[in-house]
């Protein structure tokens, strides 16, 4: 390393808050380049990240821009006010000294007093790193509870078509609840798809709440959000999602609302039985038997008739899609029933269920506790050789680390208690019962992994017929 230290000074603040904090970004400066002139280090550059969270750092220009120049080795020293000013997730803080590590380059902290030219610095470093994970992880929880708290009321912060936002309050737009009220009768009533729907609104001039034009999907949405009978959403899409009776009016009327749902089930399930009645089984399987080529799927309508083919591309021969299928799958059928294939099943099910998942439970709680043991020690020792102002949130820390190092030891108990348990299988007249049932049901999807994984390929007589089906396998 260079005798005489150039310095990188970086800042970063969040919000103006951060200025009654002692935070801001002059206070910032002014302690840094102080601090510089007391040690005769010569400040480089100084980056600056204003009005940006600490929890990411990919749109951080600052950042960004002196970890380019940390990699030309412009300084060899990285300043920073407090360890959360670079970053407030531990993954992210020590990317980022790794980085700068690699350019030999010290990061040293104003606050915090220490650089990570030492192994005891180095290891603070972690240390503090995952103490301001742990507050940035407390404020998300905190900002959380207060949103489920006023979703619970009925609030609602976010906004849709037919409602403006107004103090976390929803609204009715007269304009877009118009259009809204639009949609749902063109739907229930006229009974147009939502593609003409989307169409329809589109002619007319009408436009989204974001300005822009109407499509199939987002007339899907309006029709499924229970928004426009008084009902709000939360956690949309997550396996904790709920809802809540809102404050706000309601634009459609329940019978509409419950008319427009049946037409969505009806019409799912229509264009379901479509796609199963119509899905292929076995393109790319079935070998040409003038030429060998695979054949591939091929329809033909005759007035309102559809009829299935398999066809050749390179000679145009061709055969019966329905037949060939039928054909194929009660050979299958009769395959998945023969004594030595259940067997092998129930005997693969129960290794699977016995052995497999509680080695794999047991090395991925071993992982864990043994994770959590050590930064439960390095918190301890953390304690021992320094005395910190922040003493009760490393507490804190290791009462958690300790619960949680319980956890993992009594789950690991469990898992060796259950390993000497006798697993819950399938009997052969369940199993037996269940490949009836798939074959009967006729379900397209779970029918095509079968044939994939079993078949290799499906050989033709001259007559077009089943003759032989060469499977990925041998059976005794």
């Amino acid at each position: 390393m260079d005798c005489v230290l150039r310095a990188a000074l970086y800042i970063r603040v969040s919000t103006e808050e951060q200025a009654s904090e002692g935070q801001s970004v002059a206070a910032q400066i002014d302690t840094l380049t102080q601090y510089c002139c007391l040690y005769n280090i010569n400040i480089y550059d100084i980056y600056k990240d204003l009005g940006i969270s600490g929890k990411e750092t990919q749109n951080r220009p600052g950042l960004i821009s002196m970890l380019q120049d940390a990699k030309h080795k412009r300084f060899n020293m990285v300043l920073v006010w407090k360890i959360s000013r670079l970053s407030r997730n531990l993954k992210d803080l020590l990317l980022i000294l790794d980085q700068l590590e690699k350019s030999n380059i010290v990061f040293s902290s104003y606050s915090e007093k220490f650089d990570t030219s030492t192994p005891v610095g180095k290891m603070t470093l972690q240390l503090l790193g995952s103490i301001a994970e742990f507050e940035r992880n407390t404020i998300i929880d905190n900002v959380k509870l207060g949103l489920h708290e006023y979703a619970n009321k009925g609030g609602k912060t976010g906004t849709v078509l037919g409602y403006d936002n107004h103090n976390k309050q929803l609204i009715i737009n007269p304009a877009e609840a118009e259009i809204v009220t639009m949609i749902y009768k063109l739907y229930s009533i006229k009974q147009m798809s939502m593609s003409e729907i989307a169409v329809h609104l589109n002619e007319l001039g009408y436009k989204t709440k974001r300005n822009n034009h109407f499509t199939k999907d987002g007339i899907a949405v309006i029709l499924s959000n229970p928004v426009y009978i008084g009902i709000n959403r939360h956690n949309i899409g997550q396996k904790d999602e709920y809802h809540t009776t809102g404050l706000h009016p309601h634009i459609v009327d329940a019978i509409t609302w419950e008319t427009a749902q049946s037409l969505r089930k009806s019409n799912k399930n229509k264009k379901s039985a479509i796609a199963n009645k119509h899905c292929f089984l076995l393109s790319g399987k079935i070998l040409c038997p003038n030429c060998s080529t695979p054949m591939r799927s091929f329809t033909s309508s005759a007035g309102s008739r559809r009829y299935r083919y398999y066809r050749c591309k390179s000679c145009s021969s061709i055969c019966n899609a329905d037949n060939i299928e039928k054909a194929v799958l009660e050979y299958l059928r009769k395959l998945l029933n023969k004594e030595s294939i259940i067997n092998d099943a129930l005997l693969h099910t129960y290794q699977g269920r016995n052995h497999s998942m509680n080695d794999f439970d047991t090395k991925t709680l071993q992982k864990e506790l043994n994770k959590t043991q050590m930064l439960l020690d390095r918190y301890v020792l953390l304690l021992k050789i320094d005395d910190f102002s922040s003493s009760a949130i490393i507490m804190d820390k290791i009462k958690e680390l300790e619960s949680k190092l319980n956890q993992y030891k009594s789950q690991l108990v469990n898992i060796k208690a259950d390993q000497h348990r006798t697993t819950d299988l399938y009997t052969k007249e369940q199993y037996l019962n269940l490949i009836n049932q798939l074959f009967e049901k006729q379900d397209t999807k779970v029918l095509k992994k079968i044939i994939d994984l079993a078949i290799h390929s499906i050989a033709l007589s001259d007559q077009k017929k089943l003759k032989d089906i060469h499977l990925k396998f041998n059976i005794e």
